[in-house]
């Protein structure tokens, strides 16, 4: 079951699989109408440019507010999946949920946020700053903190710096900050990444654990990113802003599609509150990568945390879901209390509440 992004917001074809009934739709994102409702406070989260002033514009972590997939039929018809319905179709059945007896890691997928994992926010700032110049544009240091967040840089430059409101010149502009990054990216020195991420890597390669990196950079630059840092054969799949992504649930969705691993059986690396609200929102679980600039009590939330990968093992991602089933928000089967032994079966019967005794 491969994933062939394409167009704009494309989260990719599901084929069938071997075991499975999955249809062959192509799958886009949709917002409910409903969820268009404003807050108390004047602020839309759809619309950011026409909040109220004070409010800064925020990236949506995405699947918090009812999105859903919709899904367009060979036949011309459309439905719509949600996340639930989405791992309902992706669930192991038959040979496959055999061979994850026998290999129980192999039913987990591990997907990275490669700019926390990276560490690129210096060569970023740089790439913005240098643009500013090139245009005489307006440039602060404390907008440059909002940028630095997880939004889409067309987005950072009509709501949050305010160049310009055109989209196509918005576009042009993100292409020269693409260059501004590789070169700017290509002056520092090449690092190692998040701390054992190298031996973490190495450890799951070993177990046939499949990856895929998620980025906000393009396909290029995140190539030469990886590199670079001499990891661009150990991951299977990269999500990049090529295709598309509007929010980091839907790239995280889009790996999860890749990778031919439900969104519940897949692992979230990142070193930001946000990314382990948006795994959360996808069914995911989230391993939380903490540091001076980002302290463990700001990731709390997150299903585990550590400061460097190589102190994990891979029996700790297979504990993550060791309560699968029975955690907050799961169904449950509750017994009725009736004995079975008292159950008697009574067949073409009629009930007659005159005739009824009461106990």
């Amino acid at each position: 079951m491969h994933a062939c992004l394409g167009h704009q917001r494309a989260l990719g074809h599901l084929h069938r699989s071997r075991n499975g009934h999955l249809p062959q739709p192509m799958v886009h994102l949709r917002q409910p109408a409903s969820a268009r409702a404003l807050r108390e406070d004047g602020f839309d989260p759809y619309n950011p440019s026409a909040s109220l002033q004070g409010h800064p514009p925020v990236q949506r972590a995405g699947a918090e507010h009812g999105q859903a997939f919709q899904s367009m039929l060979p036949t011309g018809r459309t439905s719509y999946v949600d996340v639930d319905k989405l791992n309902d179709m992706m669930r192991y059945t038959g040979a496959q949920r055999l061979r994850n007896v026998c290999a129980p890691d192999q039913a987990f997928g591990l997907i990275f946020n490669l700019d926390a994992l990276a560490d690129t926010r210096a060569a970023m700032a740089a790439a913005w700053k240098r643009l500013a110049a090139a245009h005489a544009l307006p440039c602060p240091d404390n907008t440059l903190h909002l940028v630095e967040k997880d939004l889409s840089p067309e987005r950072a430059i009509m709501d949050v710096l305010g160049w310009t409101r055109d989209m196509r010149l918005a576009r042009g502009l993100v292409h020269e900050l693409s260059d501004h990054f590789a070169a700017a990216l290509m002056e520092q020195p090449p690092t190692a990444g998040a701390p054992g991420l190298r031996q973490w890597l190495d450890s799951v390669a070993t177990y046939h654990i499949p990856t895929a990196a998620v980025t906000r950079l393009d396909r290029a630059t995140a190539r030469r990113v990886l590199e670079r840092m001499t990891l661009h054969d150990h991951f299977q799949a990269l999500v990049t802003d090529d295709d598309g992504m509007e929010t980091q649930a839907e790239a995280l969705l889009s790996a999860a599609l890749q990778l031919q691993r439900p969104p519940n059986h897949c692992v979230f690396f990142d070193s930001h509150p946000q990314g382990v609200t948006a795994a959360h929102n996808a069914s995911m679980k989230c391993i939380a990568l903490a540091s001076a600039r980002v302290p463990a009590y700001k990731l709390r939330a997150a299903d585990l945390t550590c400061t460097s990968l190589a102190s994990l093992s891979v029996y700790n991602v297979r504990r993550l879901f060791a309560n699968a089933g029975c955690e907050m928000g799961d169904l449950v089967k509750q017994s009725s209390g009736d004995k079975p032994g008292n159950k008697k079966r009574i067949a073409n019967a009629v009930f007659d509440p005159e005739n009824c005794d009461d106990e």
